[in-house]
């Protein structure tokens, strides 16, 4: 991510005592920042061609000066109910949390910033993509449980559900107020700067450690995506070059984006309760998948089937050659997130590149 030069102007020196150390702890790379108390300083450093990406200004700040800065790379930070922001100008409350603010921030200059991602940095940027065959990851947390143990074994770790009625909200919380709605207003508006997009959109959350983007709010949102805009969202994630891992679930289904997610995909998750009908299901996939990765099962080793044994069961498909491995029940001792032990303990295999055993 480029550097953005960012200048806040301020009476409050405990305001900019918190904010600047936010920024510093957080985002110490992302941010070149000056800080100003003093209107006369200010007004003296707008006359001296001070340069800034963007400019931070308090209302009452603002009201104090003779100079005012351009309204088109400036933000009013409102601190009171009193304040009357001049026309033209953005503003957002100064009393939000230190991370909105600055994500808001990063969405603002996103545009005006050259983009300098770092493109294909070694070991960053493996994008996980896991295919539900049965169309839901109920009793299957499959997505969410790699995330976790990546998350939490230390990984840089993004999770993202492409799926049209999105529960990312279920298993990760943040106080971001922007999420993937938001990012593909972005990219069908055809914004500028899509990496530092991709940055204002995704919150951390706080008992994990998983990167994400919140769930969208319409379904047609995902359902009219286009495989360009599939590419450029999975793109811009990529390209911050921050992740390790990058985690895409969605319901397996064969539109016009699923070869885009087959062709970024490092590592291919199909993935199914043992049900017949749901292994009806992987056997039939498992029949389509040479013809639209263009490898025969025996030399994909991207592929792996991974069934839950939810059900005591004989049935025994073969998948045409493809890898496979036998989940165990993920909420054997418990209904709810992070599933069982057992089940973390498998994944954790399953990614570590074990064969798993087998659960009847």
């Amino acid at each position: 991510m480029p550097q953005i030069r960012l200048l806040v102007a301020d009476r409050d020196t405990m305001f900019l005592d918190k904010l600047s150390n936010y920024i510093y702890r957080n985002k110490g790379n992302s941010f070149v920042l000056e800080l100003v108390t003093e209107p006369e300083r200010f007004e003296d450093w707008l006359n001296g061609n001070g340069k800034a990406d963007l400019i931070a200004v308090s209302s009452s700040f603002l009201d104090e000066l003779s100079l005012k800065p351009d309204s088109s790379y400036s933000l009013v930070l409102v601190d009171s109910p009193e304040s009357l922001v001049p026309e033209n100008y953005n503003a957002i409350s100064k009393y939000i949390s230190a991370e909105k603010l600055v994500k808001e921030i990063i969405s603002l200059v996103a545009e005006k910033l050259p983009l300098k991602g770092v493109k294909d940095k070694k070991g960053f940027g493996t994008v996980h993509l896991v295919l539900y065959a049965d169309g839901s990851d109920f009793y299957n947390p499959l997505a969410q449980t790699i995330a976790y143990v990546k998350a939490v074994n230390g990984s840089s770790t993004f999770y993202l559900n492409l799926d049209e009625f999105s529960n990312t909200d279920c298993y990760f919380s943040g106080n971001n107020l922007k999420g993937l709605g938001d990012m593909l207003y972005y990219i069908k508006a055809k914004k500028g700067n899509l990496v530092l997009k991709a940055e204002a959109c995704t919150t951390a959350d706080a008992s994990y450690g998983v990167h994400f983007m919140k769930s969208h709010q319409y379904p047609e949102d995902i359902r009219n995506m286009t495989s360009e805009e599939c590419n450029l969202l999975i793109r811009s994630i990529i390209e911050r070059a921050c992740y390790e891992t990058i985690i895409v679930s969605r319901a397996f289904g064969l539109d016009e984006n699923l070869p885009v997610l087959l062709s970024l995909a490092g590592k291919i998750y199909i993935t199914s309760s043992n049900c017949r009908s749901s292994l009806e299901r992987l056997n039939k996939i498992s029949e389509l998948l040479p013809g639209l990765t263009g490898m025969e099962p025996e030399t994909n080793d991207r592929i792996c089937f991974c069934i839950n044994s939810v059900f005591r069961t004989n049935e025994y498909f073969s998948l045409n050659n493809f890898r496979k491995i036998f989940l165990p029940d993920p909420f054997a001792e418990k209904c709810g997130f992070p599933p069982s032990d057992e089940y973390l303990s498998a994944v954790g295999n399953l990614l570590a590149g074990g064969e798993g055993d087998f659960y009847a």
